[in-house]
Order: C-alpha cells, then structure tokens, then sequence
C-alpha cells in the first residue's frame, strides 16, 4: 500500500503517525522518543538499508521494556506460511 494513502486513511481515523522511509530511520526515531509515545509500529518487510526483520529483532532486544512489547504489524506481500512464522518468531504481532 502507498505511504501517502495509509496516511490518509490513518489521518481519517484521526491517528498520527511518524513515517520513515528507511528501517534505520525507525531506529533513530526510537532511540529519541519519550516512552510510550507510539502506541504501535506499522512497517514494511522490505526495506533499503535495515529491513522490517533486522528492525524487529532490533527492538525487541531493547532493554526498555515498553520496546519490546510494542506492538509491530508488517506489511507484507510475503503470504507464505514460513514467512509470516518467520515474522511471528522474530517478534511481530501480526502480518497484513
């Protein structure tokens, strides 16, 4: 899905949301925010740089507790079956 319409339908639902283009900008914008800032992570599994995965195992090794239980739903065209046990093993909520 296009960034520019899941905003759109986020901005309907009157939800905010930070977007980052590549993984490492989510790991930049993690290490700057105050706890409890985001209430969940909706991102892509490919991405340039550091990928949703690499993104993922990255947050949930954090030693902030908040971290490692937000929530992290990818969106995937990948609708395997071992990719999204992949995904779940990694840490993700739930793939979409």
């Amino acid at each position: 899905m296009n960034v520019e319409i899941l905003k759109e339908l986020l901005k309907i639902e009157s939800a905010e949301c930070t977007i980052c283009e590549k993984g490492e900008k989510i790991l930049e914008e993690f290490e700057y925010y105050d706890l409890g800032e985001y209430d969940m992570i909706l991102m892509d599994v490919q991405m340039p740089v550091v990928n949703g995965y690499e993104v993922t195992m990255a947050i949930r090794r954090s030693s902030y507790e908040l971290e490692k239980t937000i929530p992290i739903i990818f969106m995937t065209a990948n609708a395997f079956s071992e990719d999204i046990q992949h995904s779940l093993a990694l840490g993700i909520n739930a793939p979409v």
